[in-house]
């Protein structure tokens, strides 16, 4: 196999994982959003708040940042494993 037949092929293959990426990116990206929809204004409003942490979070931040948004701090720990759920 020559030069040029080689790079065609390595494109064409690099086109068919683009694409498949590309495919399993929308996926996801519906099935949040599918999710997202399911959810009230109050949660998501509560969900929007929680990405202000990058990785995890204990229940003590979630309660400095959702206390206003959920009421009592009495309602944050349910609310944090009804998404999880």
């Amino acid at each position: 196999m020559g030069g040029e037949a080689l790079r065609a092929r390595l494109e064409r293959s690099l086109d068919v994982i683009d694409e498949a990426a590309s495919a399993g990116t929308a996926r996801l990206r519906d099935a949040m959003g599918i999710a997202l929809e399911r959810l009230g204004a109050r949660e998501r409003r509560a969900l929007a708040r929680l990405t202000v942490f990058a990785g995890g979070f204990d229940l003590e931040g979630a309660e400095a940042v959702l206390e206003d948004v959920l009421g009592h701090a009495a309602e944050i720990a349910p609310f944090i494993r009804a998404l999880r759920d």
